[in-house]
């Protein structure tokens, strides 16, 4: 067929159908999706430098800057607790990284994302574990585990978040990993879409 005799005015100007007798938008944005290239705010967060034993993360917090530029407003921190720039879905992800620095026993390492609607009272909304080895005599094996979780933001004032770690056996031989150059354990915030 020739190019002639295609019409193109829906390539140059696409509508989104809608279903018989249903109501909707014509638009991505109207359908409350992002639409700046798809992704309208993601930030990116990491601990700095490393400690010990069991602890909601509460310093030691910079936003990653290593070949990385958020997108949007980002998100807004202080000692440790996250406030969301603007209501919508977000998907919130918590990658930790610990070493055994001992040469004796198994170490179960949790990460923690913990959510409130109230600004006070928090809970876990989503969890992963890991157990760090210690084979013979070797010592400082790393293990990463990581959890994630999607939240509907409704209210900036008193619906945020924070993250901790802890390891159930013997806490004060595991070492929660930081640096300021390389993610280690970091803390990852999309929008995927508005409320």
């Amino acid at each position: 067929m020739a190019l002639s005799k295609i019409d193109g005015t829906n390539f140059i100007a696409p509508t989104i159908p809608v279903a018989s007798g249903g109501t909707g938008s014509a638009t991505l944005a109207g359908a409350g999706i992002a639409t700046t290239n798809g992704i309208t705010e993601y930030d990116m967060w990491r601990l700095t430098t490393g400690f010990t034993d069991t602890a909601i993360i509460t310093s030691n917090l910079e936003r990653c800057d290593t070949s990385f530029e958020k997108i949007g407003t980002g998100m807004s921190e202080s000692s440790g607790i996250f406030t969301f720039p603007s209501t919508g879905k977000w998907e919130v992800r918590f990658t930790a990284t610990a070493k055994n620095k001992t040469s004796t026993g198994e170490r179960n390492y949790v990460g923690d994302i913990q959510f409130t609607t109230d600004d006070a009272s928090y809970s876990n909304v989503a969890s992963s574990s890991n157990n760090i080895g210690y084979y013979g005599s070797s010592i400082n094996n790393w293990q990463t585990t990581s959890a994630f979780v999607f939240l509907d933001i409704t209210d900036l004032s008193n619906m945020k978040i924070k993250f901790k770690v802890s390891c159930n056996g013997n806490s004060s031989n595991v070492e929660t990993i930081g640096s300021s150059t390389d993610n280690n354990t970091y803390m990852t915030f999309i929008k995927i879409g508005d409320t």
